[in-house]
C-alpha cells in the first residue's frame, strides 16, 4: 500500500458513468416477467465499500475469501432490500440475474443507499457482486487517500506501471470532480439565473431611484415649507424612505405570490431546495429591501439638505 493511501479497490462503474441494469429473479419464486424487478448493478472489489465510505447497515461486506466461495455473494442497498424483502431480512436470500441461471447469488449484507449516477437521482435499488463472480475485467481503480488526491496521482501511475507496463491509465479524476461534471448543466443554469437576477435587481434599483428622485423634485416646495415650519432633516429622510418602502412592499405583495405560483415549474431544476424554501424567498426579499433603501437614500439626503428659502423663491 502506498503511503497516504487508506484503501483501494476496483469498480466496473463509478459515479456519473452510467449504470448496469439487470433483472433479479428470487430463488423459490416462479420466474415470470411480473415478479422480476430491474435494479442497478455494479461489479466491485472486496474493499470497494470501505474505499467509497459506504457503511454496511446489516450483515457484512465483501472479504477476499468470498471470491473463491462455492456460492457467489452479493450485497444489496437499503432501497432494494426494502422493495424486494419488505417484511423479512434479506440476509441469506438468493437471487439470479437471468431466468435460466442456476448460479444464484446469496445476499450477505445491506449497504447504505448512495447516489450512483447523479446527485439529483431518486433513491434506486442497487446490488453489488464481487470480482470473478459475474463479469471479467474492470474499468476503474478507486483509491481513498489520507491527503490531497492530486499529490498521489504520480505515485499511483508508477505503481500501476510497475504491476503491468501494458496497462493503460487514463481519465484520472477525484470524486469531487466527477460530482462537478454531473452538475455542469445545473451550474450553468444557476449562473445564468444569478446573472439575470442581479441585472433585474440593478434595474429595479435604478427605477426606484428615478421614481423617488422625481417625487422629491416635485415636492420640493412642500419640503421647503415643512422645513421652514421646523421639520427636522431626519424626518424628511424618514418620510422619503417610507415612501420607497411602500413601493417595495407593494411590489413584494404582487411578486411573492407570483413566484410561489411559478415555483412548481422550476422545482425540477432545484437540488435539495424546496420551491417554498423560506431562505430562498426571504433572502432575496431582504436584499431587495436593503437595495431599495440604499437607492432611496441619496434622494432622501438631497431632500434633507434643501435650503427652504431658495426652494420657496424658486417656486
Amino acid at each position: 500500500m502506498l503511503p497516504g493511501v487508506e484503501a483501494a479497490s476496483f469498480s466496473e462503474l463509478t459515479f456519473n458513468e452510467g449504470h448496469w441494469m439487470a433483472k433479479l429473479w428470487l430463488k423459490g419464486v416462479p420466474h415470470t416477467d411480473t415478479n422480476a424487478r430491474r435494479f442497478s448493478g455494479n461489479h466491485i472489489g472486496a474493499q470497494y465499500f470501505k474505499t467509497m465510505g459506504l457503511p454496511i447497515v446489516l450483515g457484512r461486506g465483501f472479504s477476499p475469501r468470498d471470491v473463491s466461495r462455492s456460492q457467489p455473494a452479493a450485497v444489496v442497498n437499503e432501497t432494494l432490500a426494502r422493495v424486494m424483502f419488505p417484511n423479512v431480512s434479506p440476509l441469506g436470500r438468493q437471487f439470479s440475474l437471468s431466468e435460466n441461471d442456476e448460479n444464484d447469488f446469496e445476499i450477505i449484507g445491506v449497504v447504505k443507499d448512495a447516489k450512483y449516477e447523479s446527485i439529483r437521482e431518486d433513491a434506486r435499488g442497487a446490488f453489488f457482486v464481487l470480482t470473478g463472480t459475474q463479469l471479467d475485467g474492470f474499468s476503474d481503480l478507486v483509491v481513498r487517500t489520507a491527503r490531497k488526491p492530486e499529490a498521489l496521482i504520480g505515485a499511483i501511475r508508477t505503481a500501476i506501471r510497475a504491476e503491468d507496463p501494458n496497462l493503460a491509465v487514463s481519465n484520472i479524476a477525484t470524486l469531487s470532480e466527477a460530482v462537478d461534471r454531473s452538475l455542469i448543466e445545473q451550474k450553468l443554469l444557476a449562473r445564468l439565473a444569478g446573472f439575470f437576477g442581479i441585472l433585474a435587481l440593478l434595474l429595479a434599483s435604478l427605477g426606484l431611484y428615478g421614481v423617488i428622485a422625481y417625487s422629491v423634485a416635485r415636492r420640493a416646495n412642500e419640503i421647503g415649507i415643512r422645513m421652514t415650519l421646523g421639520a427636522r432633516p431626519w424626518s424628511i429622510v424618514s418620510g422619503v424612505l417610507r415612501e420607497s418602502l411602500l413601493l417595495v412592499a407593494l411590489g413584494l405583495a404582487i411578486g411573492l405570490p407570483a413566484a410561489l405560483a411559478c415555483a412548481r415549474f422550476v422545482a425540477s431544476q432545484l437540488y435539495e431546495v424546496k420551491p417554498s424554501d423560506p431562505w430562498s424567498i426571504g433572502v432575496p426579499a431582504a436584499i431587495l429591501i436593503a437595495t431599495a433603501l440604499a437607492a432611496s437614500f441619496l434622494p432622501a439626503r438631497r431632500a434633507a439638505l434643501l435650503d427652504p428659502l431658495i426652494t420657496l423663491r424658486e417656486e
